[in-house]
């Protein structure tokens, strides 16, 4: 998966709406300091990734699943934002060096381990969805379908636990 930044003002990333606009394109702008900001992406992220499940295209399904990952990203760094830490989005965007101190830079460190390995569960997440519909489907070995399911939601509730969103932070 390709790794992009978080989209600002001063610095768009590669999904950023307001660059890759086309002329008289209707766009919504969602800000960091919206109190609903962070829900509302991480509710586009879930559609994008039903969508993908959905898909025939292997490389808009892998687009899909990557734009769901980014929206996370930025939903969290709302949420940062809002909440006043310091340092973190722009650190996860720039790099650790513009953390002021080696807690801060620990931190910043595991809370982007935890976000690539959130992002992992959840595409692999799609994957197994995806894999149980088509077994499901066949009609044939419908203990596996139901054996998927209930370790998908077992996987997701685990991936729920440590997504550093608000509310999850963990000392």
């Amino acid at each position: 998966m390709i790794d992009s930044h978080i989209s600002t003002k001063d610095h768009p990333g590669d999904y950023d709406a307001i660059e890759t606009a086309k002329p008289d394109e209707p766009i919504f702008t969602v800000q960091g300091g919206d109190p609903i900001g962070s829900m509302t992406v991480i509710y586009w992220a879930g559609q994008a990734r039903k969508l993908a499940l959905k898909s025939k295209d292997p490389k808009e399904k892998d687009r899909l699943l990557h734009k769901a990952t980014m929206a996370e990203k930025v939903a969290w760094a709302m949420d940062d934002y809002r909440e006043g830490n310091e340092a973190l989005p722009g650190v996860e965007q720039q790099g650790v060096a513009l953390a002021s101190d080696e807690k801060t830079v620990e931190r910043v460190r595991v809370r982007q381990a935890l976000i690539q390995g959130v992002s992992v569960i959840h595409n692999a997440l799609a994957t197994v969805n995806d894999l149980a519909d088509v077994i499901n489907r066949m009609g044939e070995h419908p203990e596996v379908v139901e054996r998927l399911r209930r370790d998908v939601e077992s996987l997701r509730l685990s991936a729920d636990a440590i997504e550093p969103r608000r509310g999850n932070e963990r000392s």
